[in-house]
């Protein structure tokens, strides 16, 4: 990492900013992984501030990497049943460590609320970094977005109940 990270909540101005970062991750990593025709529906309208913003004032936990220039690099969220919906990283800021730090802030969230177990639905992309956090594929997953074949993994950690303090 080139600079000091720091995990943040969401904040409501982070919406226009959260939703470029999505909109230049799948441009420039998808197509890695994924056709042309993928790619664009996969960054279709669907996500954009305004939807982002409505989820994420929702009270699920939304977590923010920012840089040391407090610049947000990155971003994650989990569902009160510990679903991680998404997982983006500016690619600018790609392969330096803001993802992991996400999923492992993300992992002491659901700890600390006795959560069993943490999901996601991860792209090919992502793929690598949860199993390095130790998720386990389950499945392939083949969708369709807009009409558009395309597939994911589903992946899962189980959690251990943490040890009760005496």
């Amino acid at each position: 990492m080139t600079s000091p990270l720091r995990i943040r909540s969401y904040r409501q101005t982070d919406a226009v900013r959260l939703e470029e970062i999505f909109r230049q991750a799948v441009s420039a990593i998808g197509p890695q992984h994924y056709s042309e025709e993928q790619v664009s529906a996969w960054s279709g309208p669907r996500v954009n501030a305004e939807r982002l913003d409505a989820m994420y004032s929702d009270g699920r936990a939304t977590f923010i990497a920012v840089d040391g220039t407090e610049k947000v690099v990155a971003f994650s969220d989990m569902e009160p049943d510990g679903h991680i919906d998404m997982l983006y990283c500016d690619p600018a800021f790609a392969r330096q460590g803001y993802a992991t730090a996400l999923v492992r802030a993300t992992e002491m969230e659901a700890r600390r609320q006795t959560l069993r177990r943490l999901f996601t639905e991860a792209s090919e992309a992502a793929k690598p970094v949860f199993a390095r956090m130790g998720f386990e594929v389950r499945y392939r997953r083949d969708i369709e977005v807009d009409g558009v074949a395309i597939h994911n993994w589903a992946m899962e950690k189980r959690l251990a109940p943490s040890p009760v303090a005496r």
